[in-house]
């Protein structure tokens, strides 16, 4: 039998609905990054503590740690799509709830 080749990075990215989803992804995780960075500076501007952006980022993973082992086997039976974009739509709404909140982050 002869050996199976492993696909590679044009094979896969050959896929529209693979294709769809990594860009979709990295637009959010871009996203992610550009919010936590934000947020972070913001508190160390209005504090000047490096305490501050301490806890800003234990907000950012307690959360994760304590909820994921829940979460986890609940969301794997729904749809998985559905799941992506929710998830993605209540965090556009806490970040748009954080900047109506707080008029100083447009000085950021």
């Amino acid at each position: 039998m002869p050996p199976v080749a492993e696909p590679g990075l044009r094979s896969v990215l050959g896929k529209p609905g693979y294709r769809r989803l990594w860009a979709a992804r990295t637009v959010s995780q871009a996203g992610d990054i550009a919010q936590f960075t934000t947020v972070a500076l913001l508190v160390f501007e209005l504090t000047g503590s490096g305490v501050g952006v301490s806890g800003v980022v234990l907000a950012e993973i307690a959360p994760v740690l304590l909820l994921a082992p829940l979460a986890g086997p609940l969301v794997d039976r729904l749809p998985r799509v559905q799941v992506m974009l929710g998830a993605d739509l209540v965090r556009l709404l806490l970040a748009a709830t954080l900047a109506m909140w707080h008029t100083d982050v447009a000085a950021v």
